[in-house]
Formats: structure tokens, sequence, C-alpha cells
């Protein structure tokens, strides 16, 4: 299983995307941006392996910490109001970008 939170409690830097793991707290353009936990979570963890991809299962087993039993609509709403949520502050809406048939990977570039 993956881990949700960094082990090292850095800030992460992409383009205008600033990701501070403690405390929970996202930056876009400087503008904070607020996201629940399991929002933040998420984003966390795709954000810890730019460039991977996970299947909703993965998603779902790792923020949740529970096994995925047909729960794939809880990972899609997350990502809909986590992409919501960074476009108000960006053009860049593909961080997290959609793998058609398998699941999601977050784009650091």
């Amino acid at each position: 299983m993956y881990s949700i939170l960094p082990t090292s409690l850095m800030a992460m830097h992409f383009k205008d995307l600033v990701i501070n793991p403690c405390p929970r707290c996202v930056l876009i353009n400087n503008n904070s941006i607020e996201l629940t936990t399991k929002e933040s979570d998420l984003l966390y963890f795709l954000a810890r392996h730019p460039g991977w991809a996970f299947t909703k299962a993965q998603i779902y087993e790792t923020v949740w910490d529970e096994q995925y039993v047909h729960h794939q609509h809880a990972v899609e709403n997350i990502i809909y109001h986590l992409r919501r949520k960074m476009a108000l502050n960006t053009t860049n809406t593909n961080y997290i970008q959609t793998l058609v048939g398998y699941s999601y990977k977050f784009l650091a570039t």
C-alpha cells in the first residue's frame, strides 16, 4: 500500500501549484484553495508520484484506507471537485489526467 502523506514534509512545487503537506495547504498562483481532507489526500498522493498511473481501486484503498468494493464513483467525485476548485485559480487544468479505461495520473509539467 502507498502512503498518503509524504515521508518528507517539504512542500512540492509544480509550475503555479504548491502543495504543502503540513499544514495541509495548497496554493495556485499564490492563492490558497480550500480542499476537503479527501481532496487534499488524493492530490498529495498523486503529486508524490508524478507520471504514475493509478487505478481507482489503488487510489481508493490508499486515500480511504479501506478495501475498494464498487466505490469508483467516490474517486471520480473527488477528482471532479478537485479539478473544479483548481480551475478557479489557474488556466492549467491538466495536472490530473484521466486515462480512459484505466484511471488517473498527476502531470508535473
